[in-house]
């Protein structure tokens, strides 16, 4: 089960290029996307219709988008960073609900699992 938990919790840095992808997003895709998923009218699109392998997807997206096109970087940041947060969020509320947080702080005081 914590091995699990573990590639939870690397999802994140995985959904972040290491390099450019050869079937990188378009400008256009790019410029699409940022839109529908910032903030409206000071509210956030609606993540609860969004599955967990979306919020992933976005991310990588995102991440993807900044290497196609820098002067957007900062709009592609943000959204990377909002998505990245309910992403965490999930996860949180996972680790509560399967009663894993004692667990997880007890091998943390150990020094397991961060690395």
């Amino acid at each position: 089960m914590l091995n699990l938990i573990g590639v939870f919790l690397l999802l994140p840095t995985l959904a972040m290029p290491q390099q450019k992808r050869e079937n990188a997003p378009t400008m256009e895709q790019c410029h699409a996307d940022v839109k529908l998923w910032m903030f409206h009218d000071g509210q956030h699109d609606t993540k609860q219709d969004v599955t967990f392998s979306q919020l992933s997807d976005r991310m990588e997206e995102m991440a993807n988008c900044e290497s196609v096109d820098q002067p957007w970087f900062q709009l592609y940041s943000i959204v990377f960073t909002q998505t990245s947060a309910e992403y965490e969020q999930r996860l949180m509320r996972f680790i509560k609900r399967h009663g894993l947080m004692r667990k997880l702080m007890d091998e943390d005081a150990k020094g397991l699992g961060r690395k």
